[in-house]
């Protein structure tokens, strides 16, 4: 309605500026012999009443009317077809308010739709590098699989062996309870012993590769755990009757003995903790100086597996220089008791202080 009353306003200021000269003629006429009221005046000062009176005819529409719009919403249109132009807008903009409000939903779900996309483009841009990583597990599970399987194997067949060899024993023992039965008390005793002796070097001969294998796979187990990483996929080997050996990844044999002397004590640790995992033992371990002149990153290593050892206890015999402060705090939880021993003289000698340790 405002663009209506502008164009009403603005016909009523046309209409009026249009005929100023018009009024001016009625207020003024021309010449001045015929103006009875002004013609009297000089020419110059009607000059000035004709520019007063057409000042007067521009202002009597000024300023606008308040209800005037102060541009036209449709400019090229007017009139009777400016009012059919409104009304067909408000009738198509409040049929239309429902399909904006759809459009708008619409537009939100494609975006949605789209951010969600692109997160599916970004998890799949990363599944190979999480595909790889499955994939290097699975192998490593794998391989711990077939180690495992493998081990389980060579166990079935060692109870299986040692089954049989039980099943002979009895077969023997009850051979020598039928000819005992045949038997004076005295003659019983001696067959008894006889029989029992030579049945035991018969079941210890048939032993002894099970009792080597088992020896040389705890003896390795140990060994790669504190040895050289280049050791790790080797295995120790006890020959019977020959020297202690490493048999390496490619199938080579080295002699312990002639390795370094970090390498051999290594071997003599790991031997006295397969002797003790094997029989089961709970006495005291006692290592003498294990790490030796180990560099230092051999030295934590070596700790941890005298630490992880199921004994009842071991003991560590050490000096300042070897097992320092900070290496002794590597295996702190795992130490009940510390004593430092300081030679104090001929005449006092060695003093044993308990609870205490070098430089503390």
């Amino acid at each position: 309605m405002s663009d209506l009353a502008l164009e009403s306003w603005e016909g009523l200021k046309r209409g009026t500026v249009d005929n100023k000269d018009k009024v001016i003629a009625v207020a003024m006429p021309e010449p001045p012999e015929t103006d009875l009221l002004l013609g009297n005046l000089a020419e110059h000062v009607r000059q000035k009443v004709k520019a007063r009176f057409l000042d007067a005819l521009e202002r009597i529409y000024n300023p606008q009317p308040l209800d005037c719009a102060k541009e036209y919403l449709l400019g090229h249109v007017k009139g009777e077809a400016r009012t059919k132009t409104l009304l067909r807008l408000s009738q198509v903009q409040a049929a239309g308010s429902s399909e904006a409000k759809d459009a708008a939903r619409h537009l939100r779900e494609a975006r949605e739709a789209l951010d969600d996309a692109k997160a599916k483009t970004e998890r799949l841009n990363n599944l190979p590098q999480a595909t790889k990583d499955i994939r290097e597990r699975l192998d490593a599970l794998n391989t711990l699989n077939q180690e495992i399987s493998r081990k389980l194997g060579g166990l079935e067949n060692e109870i299986k062996k040692l089954k049989a060899d039980l099943h002979t024993l009895n077969e023997d023992i009850g051979r020598i309870q039928e000819e005992l039965a045949r038997l004076g008390p005295e003659q019983k005793r001696i067959a008894v012993a006889e029989r029992v002796s030579r049945a035991l070097e018969e079941l210890q001969e048939r032993l002894k590769p099970t009792t080597s294998a088992r020896l040389e796979a705890y003896v390795t187990k140990h060994f790669v755990a504190i040895a050289d990483r280049r050791f790790r996929n080797g295995k120790i080997r006890l020959p019977g009757g020959g020297a202690p050996e490493i048999e390496m990844e490619d199938g080579d044999h080295a002699l312990l003995e002639m390795l370094s002397g970090f390498e051999k004590r290594s071997f003599g640790i790991a031997f006295s903790l397969a002797l003790a995992e094997i029989t089961r033992r709970r006495i005291p371990l006692v290592i003498d100086t294990p790490l030796g002149n180990a560099d230092s990153e051999y030295r934590p290593r070596t700790l941890q597996a005298l630490k992880n050892v199921d004994l009842d206890q071991v003991i560590i015999l050490t000096h300042d220089e070897e097992v320092t402060p900070e290496l002794a705090d590597t295996i702190k939880g795992a130490t009940s008791q510390t004593f430092l021993v300081e030679f104090q003289g001929r005449a006092t000698g060695s003093v044993v202080q308990p609870g205490a340790y070098f430089g503390r």
